[in-house]
């Protein structure tokens, strides 16, 4: 049996926001709380969420999760990539969400785990329109890559490395993959909220 692990992000600064975009209401619940939520947790060995506020660990600690505290969060996304494996067993392939992306279906997650347990070897990252989009699984042998990432630096430097490995996932719905980068952004899916 293929094992996957998931690692939620849930640690960023929110710099572009200029406050913490996950603890904002969305349809009478905190952000992150839908990504949580919708998420399929039997499908997954182990499920991690970095956080860096006590706010957000509360919310994720009412979920099957393991919890791991980023006390550097100005460190950028290497930091919290390397303490969510840092807090898991290594998986034959492990997932990486972002924690505010709101109308992430279960059913894309769904089929992003079948196609890796299809292709166990293969980078398998969801695209709309051609253009990537989260969350994408790595296989095992990115691990020592990404434990080793610095900065604010995400997966995206070993997907560049390995363009052989990619394996894209079409979705036709850009809105299911919006991240709440921007008070624009949250301001329009409030309003859109049904």
């Amino acid at each position: 049996m293929l094992h996957l692990n998931a690692v939620i992000m849930a640690a960023g600064l929110s710099r572009r926001f200029g406050e913490n975009k996950l603890l904002l209401p969305l349809g009478g619940k905190p952000v992150m709380t839908h990504i949580l939520e919708h998420f399929p947790f039997p499908l997954f060995h182990q499920v991690v969420v970095v956080y860096a506020h006590q706010e957000v660990k509360e919310i994720a600690a009412r979920y099957p999760v393991i919890l791991a505290y980023n006390s550097c969060p100005e460190d950028g996304q290497g930091g919290s990539i390397r303490l969510g494996l840092a807090a898991c067993e290594d998986a034959d392939c492990t997932m990486f969400l972002v924690a505010d992306q709101p109308l992430l279906k279960t059913a894309t997650i769904v089929k992003l785990v079948e196609t890796c347990r299809a292709a166990p070897d293969a980078i398998v990252m969801p695209q709309v329109n051609g253009a990537a989009r989260n969350p994408v699984f790595f296989p095992r042998f990115c691990l020592p890559q990404l434990k080793s990432l610095q900065g604010d630096i995400g997966g995206r430097v070993v997907v560049k490395e390995h363009p052989e490995r990619l394996l894209p996932v079409p979705f036709a719905d850009p809105e299911e993959f919006i991240d709440i980068d921007t008070p624009e952004v949250y301001d329009r899916l409030t309003r859109n909220w049904v």
